[in-house]
C-alpha cells in the first residue's frame, strides 16, 4: 500500500485529542468567518435600508411639494379670474359704484396714496372716508369690499363718532390696497 502524503498522513499521525482540537479549530476558524461575513453583510444591508428609507422621505416630500405646488397653483389660477373680473377698474370706480348702490355715494372719497412693485404685483395704496353716515350703511360697505372678489386688502380701519342732537353719524376711514399683476 502507498505512503499517504500530504495532510491525510499527517492527520493519521496525530492521536486522538489533537485531532479533536484540530477540529474544534477548524469549527471556531469557520465561524469567526461565518460571524465576520454576516456582520460585513448585515452592514452592507443595513447600509442598502438606510439609503432606501432616505430616499422613500425624499420622493414623501417631493409628493408633499408637488401637490403643495398644485394648490398654490390653483389658487393663483383662482386669485387671477377674480382679479380679471375687475381688470382695468380702479379702485375709485369700484369703490363709486359700491357706494352707488348702498346710497353713500356723496359721502365717499377716494385718495391714492401711493404704489409699490413687488414681484410682478403692483400694490397701490388708498386712503378711503366716508363721512357722516349711518353705522348699517358704513358696515354693509365693509361688507362689499371685503366679499366682492375685488383685489383688496384693508389694511387699517377707523370709526368715529359724531352725536347731532339725537342722532348719531360716523366717520369711516380706511387704508387700502389693491393688487394689480403686471400687464393686467
Amino acid at each position: 500500500m502507498a505512503e499517504n502524503t500530504g495532510i491525510l498522513a499527517s492527520l493519521e499521525t496525530l492521536d486522538r485529542r489533537q485531532r479533536m482540537l484540530l477540529s474544534g479549530l477548524i469549527v471556531f476558524v469557520a465561524l469567526v468567518v461565518n460571524g465576520g461575513v454576516a456582520l460585513v453583510v448585515k452592514g452592507v444591508l443595513d447600509d442598502a435600508a438606510s439609503r432606501v428609507t432616505l430616499q422613500k422621505e425624499k420622493f414623501d416630500t417631493l409628493q408633499d411639494l408637488g401637490q403643495e405646488y398644485a394648490t398654490a397653483m390653483a389658487q393663483i389660477e383662482a386669485a387671477e379670474k377674480r382679479g380679471s373680473q375687475f381688470a382695468g377698474q380702479a379702485l375709485p370706480a369700484y369703490l363709486e359704484r359700491v357706494a352707488k348702490k348702498i346710497g353713500v355715494d356723496e359721502q365717499l372719497s377716494v385718495t391714492r396714496t401711493g404704489s409699490e412693485e413687488s414681484g410682478g404685483v403692483t400694490q397701490t395704496r388708498y386712503k378711503v372716508e366716508l363721512k357722516q353716515i349711518a353705522l348699517d350703511l358704513g358696515l354693509n360697505l365693509i361688507h362689499e369690499m371685503e366679499t366682492s372678489g375685488y383685489p383688496l386688502d384693508i389694511e387699517t380701519s377707523r370709526i368715529r363718532t359724531n352725536k347731532r342732537r339725537d342722532e348719531t353719524w360716523y366717520t369711516f376711514t380706511f387704508e387700502v390696497v389693491t393688487f394689480t399683476l403686471e400687464g393686467a
